[in-house]
């Protein structure tokens, strides 16, 4: 039930000008929602930010400089994308918007409330709010018209997955490919244009049951293309993203010229992994603790992997200062413990499975866990004591970055590896296709910086190169979340 008419987005520093929208709609009967007003003491924020969303009519963003590079007012933006609200962006600064905001909001519409100030367009967002309110409401008698006495199905997870990244797929394959929008689902946005061409219908069923169903045009054909989706780094530029993309697939038809590959950008790596188990997309590049999870799914492959320093996996290591009686994991017992973050492969989720498969809640074994910003401020804060022991990644202390430092540390235990980020194929990929394609990967990410920029694994002074892998390199892995109890989906939003 749509229980407000707008939800109001925007950065906390721009809150002056939301007291004053929010203000100017209730007076004409409008019913707004708005953080922190309408968060009830007590309540969790993002439980009520996500209800309110999806209980609103209109989803009002304040597009300026603070609500662009704003996490909080893009998680807003995902969900109404998701629940498929319209999406009024008011901008009341002078600028485009970067990034993930570029994606998203690049084909909408835009109230431009900059010149001479935001105050003169008021009037305009109040008839643009009430007209697009007039839109979503639907007479009773249509609704009971179109109401089925039957339950209905639940939402398959692609329905998440292209809610949030629809627009985002329809703007890029345009923008990249200059073809009609991509998918029936980003045919059905609202405002864009719905291309006439239509495939003519059969007039009548066919009657022989023993007729075969139509398979539909091939994997990798123009009308079935191979989908590559991929998270744009966020030093990357949108307009050098996209260039990548198209050589990418430039070169991948000059060697494969009966194949069509295109580059999708997703908003977040989960979409990338419920994309490829839904069949969505076909090749995703994805972290090790999501392949996990994909592999748990039966719906991916892993084929290749990324080499970094010449190697393909990284190891946790929990160090102490040299002068200390700690030498054994079990010494840690009650001690403190100095991390990362609690969102680090190598710094804590590594460590904390070895001691949970040993000991149990590392949380409880540990005496107290403290947070740094980086991995050398875990090592200078167990030289100085701050904690009696500390935990980064395995070679850390062969460094040079902190001297009489790292000579007075000493290393306690070393995880097993985790392998990283690899390049996985669909099911729906076969052994021919998939023999095409890991020969191309191989033979780009060796020639070409561009390939390593998409996957996040371009670093200027750092050789990066695919190898060829298969599942197996996942076992000591999988194995570590086997013995410690652990669902690898309970780790999914963690760092590499």
């Amino acid at each position: 039930m749509k229980t407000h008419d707008v939800f109001i987005s925007y950065s906390s520093k721009d809150k002056i000008v939301a007291d004053s929208i929010a203000a100017t709609l209730e007076a004409k009967n409008i019913r707004c929602w708005y953080a922190p007003r309408d968060i009830k003491p007590g309540k969790d924020w993002g439980e009520e930010i996500v209800k309110a969303v999806s209980e609103s009519k209109v989803f009002l963003l304040i597009f300026s400089g603070n609500s662009n590079s704003s996490q909080r007012v893009l998680d807003e933006l995902n969900v109404a994308i998701s629940d498929e609200l319209v999406i009024i962006p008011f901008r009341i600064e002078k600028l485009d918007p970067s990034g993930a905001m570029l994606l998203h909001l690049s084909s909408r519409h835009w109230l431009d409330a900059f010149i001479p100030s935001w105050e003169k367009h008021v009037d305009a967002l109040v008839k643009s709010v009430s007209t697009n309110l007039d839109r979503t409401s639907i007479p009773v008698e249509a609704n009971l018209a179109k109401t089925s006495t039957k339950p209905s199905a639940p939402k398959k997870r692609k329905s998440r997955i292209f809610g949030i990244a629809a627009a985002v797929i329809a703007l890029v394959a345009f923008v990249i490919f200059g073809l009609p929008l991509l998918s029936q689902q980003a045919d059905n946005l609202p405002g864009e244009q719905v291309s006439t061409q239509t495939a003519a219908l059969p007039t009548t069923l066919p009657t022989n049951t023993d007729t075969p169903t139509p398979q539909g045009p091939a994997l990798g054909s123009a009308a079935n293309p191979i989908i590559w989706m991929y998270v744009p780094p966020a030093d990357l530029e949108f307009t050098e993203a996209n260039a990548a993309a198209v050589e990418i697939a430039d070169q991948f038809s000059a060697s494969n010229p009966d194949l069509v590959l295109k580059m999708i950008p997703a908003a977040d790596p989960s979409l990338i992994l419920e994309a490829l188990c839904d069949g969505e997309a076909h090749i995703g590049s994805l972290a090790p603790i999501s392949y996990l999870v994909a592999s748990q799914r039966e719906c991916t492959e892993a084929k290749l992997i990324w080499t970094l320093y010449g190697d393909i996996k990284s190891t946790g290591m929990l160090i102490t200062k040299d002068t200390s009686d700690i030498s054994s994991l079990s010494d840690l017992q009650g001690k403190s413990l100095c991390i990362r973050s609690f969102t680090s492969i190598s710094s804590w989720v590594l460590p904390s499975l070895e001691i949970q498969a040993l000991y149990g809640d590392p949380k409880t074994f540990l005496g107290q866990i403290i947070e740094k910003d980086d991995h050398p401020d875990v090592r200078q804060a167990v030289y100085d004591g701050e904690c009696e022991a500390g935990s980064t990644y395995y070679g850390a202390l062969d460094g040079s970055d902190l001297p009489g430092v790292n000579e007075h540390l000493t290393e306690i235990f070393a995880t097993i590896p985790m392998p990283s980020k690899n390049i996985s194929f669909g099911k729906t990929i076969n052994s021919e296709l998939s023999d095409k394609l890991v020969a191309f990967f191989l033979k780009i990410s060796s020639e070409s910086d561009n390939f390593a920029k998409m996957c996040g694994m371009y670093y200027s002074e750092i050789p990066t190169q695919l190898i060829e892998i298969n599942d197996y390199y996942y076992h000591e892995i999988r194995d570590l979340f086997e013995r410690a109890g652990a669902d690898p989906e309970d780790f999914l939003y963690t760092g590499q």
